[in-house]
């Protein structure tokens, strides 16, 4: 009988040797892995940034050509051809994408010089068979009507002067075919071209022989207010006039240096104690029963006065009343 010595031996995991074959294998596999992982890594940072969207390993490769150099070029189809707009630089404003009022005026520009414009235009509708909404807005309809006088349709500054500074005869025909006609939109389109008081006394000598009023010699002031009587159209006159530059004295409009006939003012007293003020930061309490100053007119519940010393005020209309 073979003694137990004589049959092989099972090995344990103590006498087993650590680089069996298949580890070696194994480990071989993952240091190569590793490596091309770290090479692939190092090569894609090295490139440029362009390349990274130009290496051929996308569907869309070759159809995006990055130049980092010059900023990229908008490409807009339109119906008979390919607009190409450049971007606006870094320092670019939202001015320089939307026109303002700033000179040059022109499409897109908006504000109170284009709404001046406008009125303009509408004076010489007759002309131009336009007739313009005057929103400030310089679209389509305003450039056209530039087209039709023959007017530059962008608008300089020196421009604007030469072209708002329309001719005293003119603008006194234009306050009294629109008086006559009783219309208010063309006569406070006239005012709007009388920038000055100067300017109004120019206008208004030639205005007065016209005979607005029984066809005798009547201010603009009187004229117009005679003739406009509705609350809201008075308004608007007093408005203009007070933007022309004119003040009241005494119950009456009058031009700086010359008195202007004009309907007699209202002394106006309080009817409580309440709050008259000069700015939305400037305000003083004012008892009841004092006399606050003459009515210049009154708009959606707030009366617009002015005191014995030339000062304009408001205060509320229901907290007064006629002395």
């Amino acid at each position: 009988m073979k003694d137990e010595s004589d049959f092989p031996q099972k090995m344990s995991k103590e006498d087993k040797p650590f680089f069996t074959p298949g580890r070696v294998f194994l480990g071989l596999l993952v240091l190569g892995a590793l490596g091309y992982g770290a090479w692939y890594i190092t090569r894609r940072s090295s490139k440029p940034a362009a390349d990274l969207f130009n290496n051929g390993e996308d569907e869309n490769a070759g159809k995006f050509k990055i130049n980092l150099d010059t900023p990229p070029v908008v490409t807009i189809p339109t119906k008979n051809n390919t607009a190409q707009v450049p971007p606006a630089s870094a320092g670019a404003s939202a001015n320089n994408v939307k026109p303002t009022s700033d000179f040059p005026l022109r499409k897109g520009s908006t504000g109170a010089k284009v709404k001046q414009l406008q009125n303009l235009l509408n004076t010489r509708k007759s002309i131009t068979g336009i007739t313009l909404v005057p929103d400030g807005d310089f679209g389509s309809k305003t450039q056209l009507a530039l087209e039709k006088l023959g007017w530059p349709t962008v608008i300089t500054e020196q421009h604007f002067e030469l072209l708002t500074n329309t001719p005293a005869e003119d603008i006194a025909e234009m306050l009294y075919k629109g008086a006559k006609a009783q219309k208010i939109e063309p006569v406070l389109a006239a005012l709007s071209l009388i920038k000055t008081p100067q300017k109004y006394n120019e206008v208004n000598t030639i205005f007065k022989p016209k005979g607005l009023i029984n066809g005798k010699n009547t201010t603009i002031v009187t004229g117009l207010l005679e003739v406009f009587k509705n609350s809201a159209d008075k308004d608007k006159l007093n408005l203009a006039f007070i933007s022309i530059g004119l003040k009241k004295k005494d119950g009456k409009w009058y031009v700086p240096g010359n008195e202007v006939s004009g309907i007699e003012r209202r002394a106006l007293i309080t009817s409580r104690p309440t709050v008259v003020w000069r700015t939305a930061k400037h305000s003083v309490q004012v008892g009841n029963q004092t006399i606050i100053g003459y009515e210049l007119f009154s708009s959606n519940g707030i009366t617009h006065f002015e005191t014995i010393d030339g000062i304009q005020l408001y205060v509320q209309t229901e907290h007064i009343k006629y002395a």
